[in-house]
């Protein structure tokens, strides 16, 4: 009927573990040798040993808010925030980059954000924050630009026309005339 609960041990066991601290290395094996334990009865030896495995830390990515681009412009690094990393890790574990839904055009949206290639490591289990974040187009700035006219004195004015300029060469399949009122 004796445990270790109820047998008079005196001492402390020395426990530890391998080295190490990434998932990819886990588990660690830990071993006890028996220290400075004794009890009147009972002599110990080091007994097997057992695993302590280190599992990925969840970090929360969250997109930063208004990103953007005008129209025709090229897509900007996708920005972002995360919870506390783990083990003195800094934003240098981070590669690859967040992703934004396919599409070109200001009415095309929203163009939601996602993970896309972000990864941190095997230390690291990524997820998106629960708020949807979009990334919006803005409309590139055209201008109308008048063209030049003459007449006669007394005479009535000319049909008064401009040309629309800042537009993207893709958008531009013939010269754009309006007449100005």
């Amino acid at each position: 009927g004796e445990s270790a609960s109820n047998v008079t041990i005196t001492g402390s066991a020395s426990c530890s573990r391998a080295a190490g601290e990434s998932v990819a290395g886990s588990p660690y094996a830990i071993t006890c040798l028996p220290g400075t334990l004794a009890s009147a009865n009972y002599s110990f030896a080091t007994g097997t040993t057992a695993d302590l495995t280190i599992t990925a830390k969840p970090v929360t990515v969250t997109p930063d808010a208004g990103q953007s681009k005008t129209y025709g412009g090229i897509d900007p690094e996708l920005t972002y925030t995360t919870t506390a990393l783990g083990n003195g890790d800094t934003a240098a574990v981070f590669s690859g980059a967040l992703h934004r839904a396919t599409g070109q055009t200001v009415d095309g949206g929203p163009y939601l954000i996602d993970l896309g290639t972000l990864s941190a490591g095997s230390n690291y289990t990524l997820s998106l924050d629960v708020a949807p974040v979009s990334f919006s187009i803005t409309p590139k700035a055209a201008s109308v630009t008048p063209a030049a006219k003459s007449k006669t004195y007394g005479d009535a004015d000319p049909e008064l026309t401009g040309s629309l300029v800042g537009f993207l060469p893709a958008d531009r399949s013939e010269e754009h005339t309006s007449e100005l009122q």
